[in-house]
């Protein structure tokens, strides 16, 4: 109850809107980031269904495939990710047996530009918009086979 003296029951608050959008994408992997590098085992950010869900409708929110992909690695080694501005860029790198994964968050409306150091020659790139989110998936046992698989498709 928000209100001790009520005398019949309160509605609901209203759902944040940022909750559908890119910037709660964003700011959820900046959490993320930040409890991991902290030590969290886990944490609890969202109902699942519902219009203060991560879908609704059948429709999954931005915010969603961050969890997805960051559940996806449950268990995972967090490593570290450093970026010159954390105010303007969330990084979160995870390993998990020969697999690594990187999600980037732009935290500000512009365009950034991102140097990524210490990967090998290929990766999978996935965008949920241009210059907003990004994941980075590079599959170590794989890497061979994708440059033999490059290098000859002249």
């Amino acid at each position: 109850r928000f209100n001790p003296n009520a005398t019949a029951p309160e509605p609901p608050p209203a759902p944040d809107p940022r909750q559908r959008s890119l910037f709660g994408a964003a700011w959820t992997l900046g959490c993320l980031q930040h409890l991991a590098a902290g030590g969290a085992a886990s944490a609890t950010f969202y109902e699942v269904a519902g219009p203060r869900g991560v879908q609704e409708g059948g429709v999954a929110f931005p915010l969603f495939h961050v969890l997805a992909a960051a559940c996806e690695f449950g268990g995972a080694e967090v490593l570290a990710a450093h970026t010159p501005d954390p105010q303007r860029i969330a990084a979160l790198a995870l390993r998990a047996g020969g697999r690594l994964r990187i999600l980037l968050a732009n935290l500000t409306a512009e365009p950034q530009q991102v140097r990524l150091s210490g990967l090998g020659a290929t990766a999978r790139i996935h965008t949920l918009a241009p210059h907003a989110l990004m994941q980075l998936d590079e599959d170590i046992q794989e890497s061979e086979d994708r440059i033999q698989d490059s290098a000859g498709a002249g």
